[in-house]
């Protein structure tokens, strides 16, 4: 599934949560098998054409046609390795998950993928802030830096992935250690007692235009806000996780 008619043959981690989760919900909802088998099967694109077989991370985008500018002409992949993407793609797995009876042919593999990426992205987290760059795998490229919903969407992920049981009990202690450091680096509270997360890229749109291009600087200079609907929305998840914990 193409991210937008004005990107053809353009796939974008983004929209596995935009769309897989609720797909899998009509699907099992109205027992429409051929759903769940075209839900998983974008799951298995992106897995098979975006992976870095290097960091086993996740490219931003993938174009099939690879006509694309920025497109790797060998494996049409996008340039980086963008956190937030590899926070959608995430997300929309564990939460894809949870419609996929244990008997259903299909969880295995999205385990599977669940957990090969998990793990890669376990590998990128920061030892010394317990938190993710912005290219996650250029922690000491001059410029990158830790931008929080990301950072959220993985503490989500690895919290809601780890309580289900889909990942081993130690990615709790991931979420808990990037949690605290996230309320420490990105919440604020201000004279009138108001919450204030800050530190959100506000927007990417890869793809879209020439300027769109996936590099260094395209993620590094993207404006960062404070309160952006991305960043407050994986905020709450990222909390309700903790708070079930």
């Amino acid at each position: 599934m193409w991210h937008a008619q004005a990107t053809p043959n353009l796939m974008l981690l983004d929209d596995e949560f935009m769309l897989a989760p609720f797909y899998a919900e009509y699907a099992q909802k109205y027992k429409r098998p051929n759903d769940l088998d075209d839900v998983v099967r974008q799951f298995a694109l992106l897995d098979a054409n975006a992976r870095d077989p290097r960091t086993g991370l996740m490219y931003h985008g993938w174009d099939e046609s690879r006509k694309a500018a920025w497109t790797n002409r060998k494996t049409g992949t996008s340039p980086n390795l963008w956190a937030r993407g590899m926070g959608w793609y995430l997300m929309g797995l564990v939460d894809t998950l949870q419609y996929l009876d244990d008997n259903d042919v299909h969880r295995a593999a999205l385990l599977e993928i669940f957990r090969r990426t998990s793990k890669a992205v376990e590998r990128a987290q920061d030892k010394d802030s317990a938190l993710w760059y912005q290219i996650l795998d250029k922690p000491h490229l001059p410029g990158n830096y830790i931008e929080s919903s990301s950072v959220l969407m993985f503490t989500y992920a690895f919290g809601k992935g780890a309580r289900l049981g889909y990942l081993p009990a130690h990615y709790h202690a991931d979420a808990e250690r990037a949690w605290r450091a996230i309320l420490k680096r990105f919440v604020q509270t201000d004279s009138q007692g108001h919450v204030i997360l800050t530190g959100t890229v506000t927007h990417i749109a890869m793809g879209a235009a020439p300027e769109n291009n996936g590099s260094d600087a395209y993620y590094l200079k993207a404006p960062i806000a404070s309160d952006d609907p991305k960043g407050l929305g994986a905020f709450l998840l990222a909390g309700s996780e903790m708070e079930l914990r």
